[in-house]
C-alpha cells in the first residue's frame, strides 16, 4: 500500500469537517472601490468647490450693500445738514436763516431751520450702521457655522461611504480568500494529489490566509478610525447646526439687529422727509413771494410806462396782494378781490378801494386801501395841494372810520361836484365830520353843522374848542393819507422791506431750490439705504432654518452601497439629525458585515491550523504504516508465501519459523528514540531507516500523545499470528490442510479489526472514548453492536461517506475518531490482503 492512500483518506476527512462547519457571511450585494482608493477619493472630494448656503451668501452680500448704502447716506446727510446750517461756499450754498424771505415764508423758514438743527438724521443713520455691523458679525457667524455644518455633514457621509467601502472590501477579501482556500483544500483532499502538490497547496493556504488576516486587521483598524471620525463629525455637525439655528433665529426675530437698523433707517427717512417737506414749504412760500414780486414788477413796468392813476391802481392791487396782505395782514389769505377806486365825500382824501379775501377759516375779510404818488406834497387846509406826478406810489391802508365817516358826510351833505368852491369849502372845514367815541366801544358821527346846532340848542357843549355831548368829547375825523398814515404804508420808491422783498424773492427761491436738491439727494440715499436694509431682511428671511444638509448630491456615492429603499430613507429623513441617525444605522450594518467576515476568516484560519496539525500527524502515521507494511511484507509475503510455495515439493520437510518481531514493551518515546522528537518527514525517514518498526510506532504514539503506541503491539501481534500459523516449531502443510488454513486466515482477517480496536486506542484513551464509540456504533442504523458496527465502518470505504452518515444521523464524531478509523482500515486491509493472498496460494497448492 502506498503512503499517498493514507494521506488521501485523511485529507478527505478533514475537508469534510471544514465544509460541514462553514458559516456563510452576510454579504451585501454591492460593488465597492478597493480599499487603497479610499484616501485618493477623499482627496478628490476635498479639492471640489466648497459647499455653502447660497442664501447666507446672498444675505451677506445684501448686508454689505446695505451697510455701504447707509454709510453713503450718513456721509451725504452730514454734508447736507452742514451745508444748510453753515453754508458751503464751494458748492455755492448759503446758510439758512430765519430772516429769509417775507412774512409768507417766515413761518416755513423757521420750521425748516429748526428741522435742520434738530432732526437727528445723521444720528439715526449712524445708529443704523452700528446695527448693521452687528448683523455683519451675525451673518459671518451663520456663514461659518453653515460651512462648518455642511463640511461636517459631508464628512459624515464621506465617512459612512468610506467605512461601508472598507466593510465591503473586507467581505470581498474574505470571500475571495474562502474561494481560494476551498480550492486549495480540494487539492489537499484530492486522491490524485501527491505529497509535493499537497505541500505547495498548504504553503499557499498559509500565505493567502495570513495575507487576508493582515489585510482585514488593517482595514478593521481603518474602519474603527472612520467610526471615531464619524462620531467627531456628528458632534461637530450638531454644534455647528446649533450655532447656525440660534443665530438665524435671532436674525429673523423682531428684536434682531437688522430690524433695529431698519427702524433707524425708517426714522432717518421720516426725518429727512420732514426736512424735505419743511424745505418745500419754505420754497413754496418763496415761490409765492417770487410770483408776487414778478407781478409787482410787471405792473410797475406798465405803470411806469403809462404814468396814470388807473395803471397805478393796478400796481397798488399787486402790492397789496403780493406783499402787504401776506406780509402784514394774513399770509394765509386767499381769493383776494378788489373794487375799483371809490370816491369818498371829498373825492380826494376820502377815496379808497375795498379789498376782500378769505382767511384760513374761510371767513370774508374786508380792508380799505388808497394810494398817493410819492412826490405828493401836503399843506394844511389844502387837500389838493401838489398831488404829484411821479411813477412811484405809496400804498396805505385806510381805517374803516375813514370810509364810514365819509359815507356819513355824503349822506348828510349829499354829493357835490368837485369844483374850486367845493374844494375851498372842504378846505375851510365846512364839511368836517366828528365822532363821539363812547366807553362801550360804540361811536356816533356828527357833522360840523350838527355840532353847531347842538350848541345853540344846548344839547352839545363847546368848551375850549372841543365839542362835548353827554360828557363825551368829539374827535374830528381826518382822512388818512400817505402823509399821515399810521398803519400800513408802502412806498415803491424807498420802502426797504419791499425792496428787499423784491430783490430776495428770486434769490431765496434759488437758494431753497439748492437746499431741496441736496435734501432730495440725501432722501434718495436714505431711501436707497432703507430699501437695501429691507432687501437684507428679505435675504435673511430666505435663509433656511433647520437646514437639511444630507442632500442627494452628498449621498450620491452611497448609491453604490445602499439599496434604493435606504437611499430614500436618507433623502426623506426630513432633518439632518434623522439623516445622520440613518447613516449611523448603515454604519452599524457595515460593522456587522465586517465583524462577520472577520469572524469567518478567523474560523478559516482555525481550520487551516487543524489541517496543518492533521497533516503533520498523518505524515508521521504514513511513515509508521510504511515501515509496518515493509515488515509484514518481509515476514509474511516473503517467508510465509515462499514456504507455502514449496510445500508441494517438500511436504515432509520442516519449515523454519520466522523470527518474531519483538513487542514494544516500553511506550516511552524518549526511551525508545533516545530522547529525540521526530516531526519532519526527513527525520521520519531516518527513523524508519535506522530503527525497527516498534520504534517507528513509538514515534507515532508520541505524536498522538502516547495514545497510539499500542498500534505497534497490534501490528506485531498480527505478524506473529501469521508467523505462528506457518511455523510453529515445525509446520507441515498438505493440500487439505492448506485449504483449512486458508479458511482460518479468512476468519482471522474478519475478526482482527475487533481485536485491534482496544489495542490501537491504547489504555490511556480507550476507557475515555470506548463508551462514546459504543454509543456511536449502536446508534448507526441497522447495526446492533460494536463488532457489527465496526464491520460496517470497514465496509464504508469512503471516510466522507462516514462523515455524511454522521451529519444525517445527528451524531457528533470527534475528529480523532476519524484518524483512528483511517489507521484501523489501513491496517485491516493490509492484513486481510496478505492473509487472503496466503489462502489463495494454499488453495492453489
Amino acid at each position: 500500500m502506498k503512503k499517498n492512500t493514507v494521506l488521501r483518506v485523511i485529507r478527505i476527512a478533514l475537508a469534510t469537517m471544514i465544509t460541514a462547519t462553514t458559516v456563510t457571511v452576510n454579504v451585501r450585494a454591492m460593488d465597492g472601490e478597493v480599499f487603497e482608493n479610499i484616501e485618493n477619493d477623499q482627496e478628490d472630494v476635498n479639492t471640489n468647490e466648497e459647499v455653502y448656503n447660497e442664501s447666507v451668501e446672498e444675505a451677506m452680500e445684501a448686508e454689505t450693500a446695505a451697510e455701504e448704502s447707509v454709510e453713503e447716506a450718513v456721509e451725504i446727510s452730514a454734508e447736507t445738514v452742514e451745508a444748510i446750517a453753515e453754508g458751503n461756499e464751494e458748492a455755492g450754498i448759503e446758510a439758512a436763516d430765519v430772516t429769509d424771505g417775507g412774512a409768507v415764508a417766515k413761518e416755513s423758514v423757521e420750521a425748516f431751520v429748526e428741522a435742520v438743527e434738530s432732526l437727528p438724521v445723521e444720528e439715526n443713520l449712524n445708529e443704523a450702521v452700528a446695527e448693521l455691523n452687528e448683523v455683519t458679525e451675525e451673518l459671518v457667524k451663520v456663514d461659518e457655522a453653515d460651512r462648518a455644518a455642511d463640511e461636517s455633514a459631508k464628512e459624515t457621509v464621506e465617512t459612512a461611504v468610506a467605512a461601508q467601502e472598507i466593510a465591503n472590501s473586507v467581505v470581498n477579501t474574505v470571500e475571495e480568500t474562502k474561494e481560494q482556500a476551498n480550492g486549495l483544500i480540494d487539492i489537499i483532499s484530492s486522491e490524485d494529489a501527491d505529497a509535493e502538490q499537497v505541500s505547495e497547496a498548504m504553503d499557499k493556504l498559509d500565505q493567502i490566509t495570513e495575507d487576508a488576516k493582515e489585510n482585514v486587521e488593517t482595514k478593521k483598524a481603518a474602519f474603527e478610525a472612520l467610526c471615531d471620525k464619524f462620531e467627531v463629525a456628528k458632534r461637530q455637525l450638531e454644534g455647528a447646526q446649533k450655532v447656525y439655528d440660534e443665530t438665524v433665529k435671532h436674525l429673523k426675530s423682531d428684536d434682531s439687529n437688522v430690524n433695529k437698523a431698519a427702524q433707524k433707517l425708517e426714522a432717518a427717512k421720516k426725518n429727512v422727509e420732514v426736512l424735505s417737506e419743511a424745505c418745500d414749504n419754505a420754497k413754496e412760500d418763496f415761490e409765492k413771494e417770487q410770483a408776487a414780486v414778478e407781478d409787482i414788477l410787471a405792473k410797475k413796468e406798465i405803470s411806469d410806462k403809462n404814468k396814470d392813476w388807473k395803471t397805478q391802481d393796478k400796481l397798488m392791487e399787486s402790492i397789496i396782494s403780493g406783499y402787504i396782505i401776506p406780509n402784514f395782514i394774513d399770509k394765509d389769505a386767499t381769493n383776494i378781490k378788489y373794487t375799483e377806486m371809490l370816491r369818498g365825500f371829498d373825492r380826494q382824501n376820502s377815496s379808497y378801494t375795498v379789498v376782500t379775501y378769505l382767511d384760513k377759516d374761510n371767513n370774508t375779510v374786508k380792508r380799505y386801501f388808497n394810494i398817493d404818488r410819492t412826490d405828493r406834497q401836503f399843506k394844511e387846509n389844502d387837500q389838493w395841494y401838489r398831488l404829484g406826478s411821479s411813477r412811484e406810489i405809496v400804498v396805505y391802508e385806510k381805517p374803516e372810520e375813514d370810509i364810514t365817516s365819509s359815507v356819513y358826510q355824503k349822506n348828510h351833505f349829499g354829493n357835490f361836484s368837485v369844483t374850486n368852491q367845493f374844494k375851498a369849502d372842504v378846505n375851510s372845514g365846512k364839511y368836517d365830520v366828528y365822532s363821539f367815541d363812547y366807553a362801550d366801544g360804540t361811536n356816533e358821527f356828527k357833522c360840523i353843522d350838527e355840532l353847531e346846532a347842538g350848541v345853540e340848542s344846548g344839547e352839545i357843549e363847546f368848551v375850549d374848542g372841543v365839542y362835548y355831548m353827554n360828557g363825551t368829547a368829539a374827535r374830528k375825523i381826518v382822512q388818512t393819507t400817505s402823509g399821515n398814515a399810521k398803519g400800513i404804508r408802502i412806498s415803491t420808491k424807498d420802502d426797504a422791506g419791499l425792496k428787499a422783498f423784491i430783490e430776495n424773492a428770486s434769490k431765496l427761491v434759488e437758494k431753497y431750490e439748492k437746499y431741496g436738491e441736496i435734501i432730495a439727494d440725501t432722501q434718495d440715499k436714505v431711501e436707497e439705504a432703507s430699501d437695501k436694509v429691507e432687501a437684507l431682511k428679505d435675504a435673511i428671511d430666505n435663509i433656511e432654518e433647520n437646514r437639511v444638509r444630507i442632500s442627494a448630491d452628498l449621498v450620491a456615492d452611497l448609491r453604490d452601497y445602499l439599496s434604493e429603499e435606504d437611499m430614500t430613507r436618507v433623502l426623506n429623513a426630513g432633518s439632518t439629525q434623522k439623516a445622520v441617525q440613518i447613516l449611523e444605522s448603515i454604519l452599524a450594518g457595515a460593522k456587522e458585515d465586517l465583524d462577520n467576515a472577520a469572524a469567518e476568516l478567523d474560523e478559516l484560519i482555525e481550520k487551516r491550523d487543524e489541517i496543518k496539525e492533521s497533516l503533520s500527524v498523518s505524515e508521521e502515521i504514513v511513515l509508521v504504516e510504511n515501515a509496518a507494511e515493509e515488515a509484514v511484507e518481509t515476514v509474511v509475503a516473503s517467508e510465509v508465501v515462499e514456504a507455502v510455495a514449496n510445500t508441494e515439493a517438500v511436504a515432509n520437510t520442516e519449515v523454519p519459523a520466522v523470527a518474531a518481531i519483538p513487542v514494544v514493551a516500553d511506550n516511552n518515546v524518549e526511551n525508545n528514540i533516545e530522547g529525540r522528537r521526530y516531526e519532519t518527514e526527513t527525520v521520519a525517514e531516518e527513523v524508519i531507516a535506522e530503527n525497527p518498526v516498534e520504534v517507528v510506532l513509538a514515534t507515532l504514539a508520541e505524536i498522538f500523545e502516547n495514545t497510539v503506541a499500542p498500534v505497534a503491539t497490534a501490528i506485531t501481534a498480527q505478524s506473529n499470528t501469521a508467523n505462528e500459523n506457518v511455523s510453529e516449531n515445525t509446520v507441515r502443510v498438505t493440500a487439505g490442510e492448506a485449504a483449512g488454513e486458508a479458511q482460518q486466515i479468512t476468519e482471522e482477517a474478519n475478526i482482527a479489526p475487533v481485536d485491534m480496536l482496544g489495542q490501537i486506542l491504547g489504555a490511556k484513551r480507550y476507557n475515555k472514548y470506548n463508551k462514546e464509540f459504543e454509543e456511536f456504533t449502536n446508534k448507526l442504523v441497522g447495526l446492533e453492536n460494536s463488532e457489527a458496527a465496526f464491520a460496517g465502518i470497514g465496509a464504508t470505504k469512503n471516510i466522507k461517506a462516514l462523515a455524511e452518515m454522521d451529519t444525517e444521523s445527528g451524531i457528533k464524531i470527534n475528529w480523532l475518531w476519524l484518524l483512528i478509523i483511517a489507521i484501523l482500515l489501513i491496517t485491516e486491509k493490509k492484513i486481510r490482503d496478505e492473509r487472503q493472498k496466503k489462502a489463495q496460494e494454499l488453495k492453489a497448492a
